[in-house]
């Protein structure tokens, strides 16, 4: 037979009922100070009169009735002017036998400030926009503060397993996996930092940075508290001014030298490979029957791909695909599936085969401006198993092509028809003419290149002409012409209005 003095003097809420109404028989100093005290002898149903006080009612009858015990956690609102009672607890239903009968022992424990800490944690967390998660060692996870599905468009996963990890670009999946084990394996752990990229639901990739720290049990981390937020705007900004320092320590170099520093900085943090393809002609557009050439200036590729053909001035006609991008100013991607080559007309031969031998599975180009001249197109590939890049992705790599063709202070050296663009870019020096150049027509009959005015910025107002182009090395009416004498320079002449070729240009006399 149960003796109730023995809850007289224990800390947990003990009461006790009996009989078919569940008679309030029992209660001791803690349940009267937890719950505030009831009147004894009275059905269950009228010591606990509170409209909140339905569902403990029917616990009350499914133990007694199943004899079956329950435990459940509960809210209520306290007395008025009793702050001291619970707002939150949990309390266990247990059938048991005593002196009146058969009834049920109700044990309440006080767990508001617990709930009120949590509840302030989690209010925390959730107005400063990050995801928060639950992750233990054997992989099993549970996201506190959601936001997952909201990134990638699938359902939370509560575990890290093959699923999820296809969520994680698959350049970072090798080394997360390696940093986590790492940290799991230590023997005193500490906070563990890390970022990784994520495939959001429009198919970019979103950097996430990730810090967790070890609820420690034992000496053991049995878990870990994760808090990720996306830094993807801050990892393009920090990114973007680190690469166009790099370039910067190369600015006086000559023009294929800087390109080829534009190309090593975005390999790989941004793209498998980039070859940088300059144009033949100094004036922009042609007519659409004049085959224009691009010759392989510069070329970059990351480790772990085919060795790259070596730079031997290899051209190509460009195609109307090239002409296009040219014409439009703006980046395109192009998707090679499986079996299918390189579109006609972009990039040389070898450097076609070396991307089918590279397994590429993504072609874009990106113009190549400096001062409304075109320069030129700069080609970067996605391999093997690498995404294809995002809006994101081709924003950034354009915003670094644009900001490294930007006038640059320093002076330069340069000689030939590109001499204004030499003077007034960042890209000192002009591009080597290994191939033949097409004739070069007399200052009087030459078309006024297309540059900007270096106190206006905008294109020096003159008469149009309408271009004269030859598509071959000699013809019978330009084998007599020459090169402009130094006086005359077409190139330079138009530099800066209201100056002469010579203070204009910096090649010597």
């Amino acid at each position: 037979m149960l003796d109730v003095r023995l809850f007289d003097e224990t800390v947990a809420a003990v009461a006790l009922f009996a009989g078919a109404e569940h008679r309030l028989v029992y209660q001791n100093e803690a349940c009267a100070r937890l719950l505030g005290a009831r009147p004894v002898g009275l059905p269950a149903r009228e010591a606990f009169p509170e409209p909140d006080a339905g569902e403990f009612l029917t616990v009350l009858d499914e133990v007694v009735a199943s004899g079956r015990p329950r435990q459940l956690p509960e809210a209520r609102e306290p007395d008025p002017g009793a702050p001291e009672q619970a707002r939150y607890f949990v309390y266990s239903c247990t059938p048991v036998t005593m002196a009146e009968g058969r009834g049920a022992m109700v044990v309440a424990l006080d767990t508001t400030a617990e709930t009120m800490a949590l509840e302030r944690y989690e209010a925390v967390v959730t107005a400063v926009s990050q995801m928060v998660w639950v992750l233990r060692a054997d992989g099993s996870a549970q996201e506190l503060v959601p936001g997952w599905q909201q990134l990638t468009g699938s359902p939370w996963r509560d575990r890290m397993d093959e699923q999820w990890g296809a969520h994680i670009h698959p350049h970072d999946r090798a080394r997360l996996r390696h940093e986590w084990h790492a940290a799991l394996a230590k023997e005193f752990p500490g906070l563990f930092e890390t970022t990784f990229r994520v495939r959001a639901s429009d198919g970019s990739y979103r950097h996430m940075s990730t810090r967790c720290v070890p609820i420690l049990r034992n000496g053991h981390a049995e878990e870990w508290i994760a808090a990720t937020d996306d830094v993807q705007d801050t990892w393009s900004a920090t990114l973007r001014e680190r690469l166009l320092a790099e370039i910067a320590q190369v600015s006086g170099e000559g023009l294929d030298e800087s390109f080829a520093a534009v190309a090593k900085a975005i390999v790989p943090e941004l793209a498998d490979a980039c070859v940088i393809m300059l144009l033949d002609h100094e004036e922009w557009p042609p007519p659409e029957h004049v085959p224009v050439t691009a010759r392989r200036a510069a070329s970059a590729t990351r480790h772990g791909l085919p060795t790259r053909p070596p730079l031997q001035d290899q051209t190509v006609v460009i195609s109307g695909t090239v002409r296009d991008v040219l014409a439009r100013r703006a980046p395109c991607t192009f998707n090679l599936s499986a079996g299918k080559g390189v579109p006609p007309g972009i990039v040389p031969a070898v450097t076609e085969q070396w991307l089918r031998s590279a397994d590429a599975t993504s072609l874009t180009l990106y113009p190549l401006v400096a001062e409304d001249v075109d320069l030129g197109y700069a080609a970067t590939s996605a391999n093997g198993d690498s995404p294809a890049p995002g809006p994101a992705d081709t924003t950034l790599i354009q915003g670094i092509f644009r900001a490294s063709e930007r006038p640059s202070a320093r002076p330069s050296t340069c000689s030939g028809p590109a001499a204004p663009l030499c003077a007034s870019s960042m890209l000192i020096s002009p591009a080597r003419r290994p191939f033949p150049v097409r004739a070069w027509p007399p200052a009087t009959s030459r078309p006024a290149p297309r540059t900007r005015s270096a106190a206006t910025g905008t294109t020096p107002s003159s008469t149009p002409r309408t271009p004269s182009y030859s598509t071959s090395e000699t013809s019978p009416d330009t084998t007599s012409q020459q090169p402009p004498p130094w006086d005359s320079c077409a190139a330079c002449s138009g530099a800066l209005p209201g100056t002469t070729a010579q203070n204009a240009c910096p090649r010597p006399s």
